[in-house]
């Protein structure tokens, strides 16, 4: 898939629709724990969400990459310094809640609100 969005055909797949795939991947990522191809789908997925005005998108992948850093430190990966600090983390996951909220998905609020 990172082939596919990185050529010509995935440059001129519009914004949301990269930022929907990138978010696939990075969820089928972090099911095989594999960190080198979660962190820059989860990175990168957010800016093409709000380029394309998607919200939700952006909030669900605020929320995955938040609990990825959550994991991350938890599992060993990281430790619990920059950007995986307890203040960044609580500020993504109130960011997503916020969008959520906005957007009127309660479901997403509370997975937020964890």
């Amino acid at each position: 898939m990172t082939r596919l969005l990185d050529g010509p055909s995935g440059e001129a797949t519009p914004a949301g629709v990269r930022a929907r795939s990138l978010l696939a991947l990075g969820l089928t990522a972090a099911k095989q724990h594999d960190r080198l191809t979660e962190k820059p789908a989860f990175t990168e997925s957010p800016r093409l969400a709000h380029i394309a005005g998607d919200a939700c998108t952006a909030a669900m992948v605020l929320t995955r990459l938040t609990e990825t850093q959550l994991n991350s430190v938890a599992w060993g990966y990281a430790s619990a310094a920059g950007e995986h600090s307890r203040s960044h983390r609580a500020t993504q996951f109130d960011e997503a809640l916020c969008m959520f909220r906005g957007l009127g998905v309660e479901w997403g609020a509370a997975v937020s609100h964890i």
